[in-house]
């Protein structure tokens, strides 16, 4: 009744909410996750929400990626091989820490784009090279963009909880005018 639930209000599930706006018309898009910090973590828990998005997850303790991979059905990938695995995929979502971009210009100007290549840095620093926009097909999502569209939902979650409190309130005077029904009710 109200938009109290209405979007994703952390930075992990908005990430994914992005991710399935912008591929709703790929079928079984190629999600590669590259990093199993918190927020990447948090990122592979919700991609399970990413219907028949094939994906695969890649960190540098394999071990993590492995469990993970397995309690989500999804598949793992050594750290060594996400520069190769990032040709084929449709959606490569950075989480890696490091002082300097790991996914730069040069490397991605070699990969041959059929349509599209969605990237999301969700690193601070970022973790991948911003003049990427440059590439044609090349789509580009930071974790500024994705935080300010879970602030915007988190704005619009508070904004209803008077509306939410209002149909609590109703709620209880109804319970209560049914309760006194039925004291005398046979």
């Amino acid at each position: 009744e109200t938009a109290f639930r209405d979007g994703a209000a952390s930075v992990s599930y908005a990430a994914v909410e992005l991710i399935e706006e912008l591929t709703s018309n790929t079928h079984q898009p190629r999600v590669l996750l590259i990093g199993l910090g918190e927020i990447g973590e948090d990122v592979a828990k919700n991609l399970v929400y990413l219907k028949d998005a094939q994906v695969t997850i890649s960190n540098r303790t394999f071990a993590k990626a492995e469990a993970l991979a397995g309690e989500y059905g999804f598949d793992a990938l050594p750290f060594e091989g996400c520069f190769e695995a990032m040709k084929d995929a449709d959606v490569i979502i950075s989480s890696v820490m490091k002082s300097e971009p790991f996914i730069t210009k040069g490397l991605v100007s070699n990969f041959e784009i059929k349509s599209y290549k969605l990237f999301v840095d969700l690193s601070v620093p970022r973790s991948i090279e911003t003049a990427l926009e440059d590439i044609p097909g090349v789509l580009l999502y930071n974790v500024d963009n994705i935080r300010s569209k879970a602030s915007e939902t988190l704005s619009k979650r508070t904004a209803a909880i008077p509306l939410v409190e209002g149909i609590i309130e109703e709620s209880i005077r109804e319970f209560y005018d049914w309760k006194k029904e039925m004291m005398v009710s046979p």
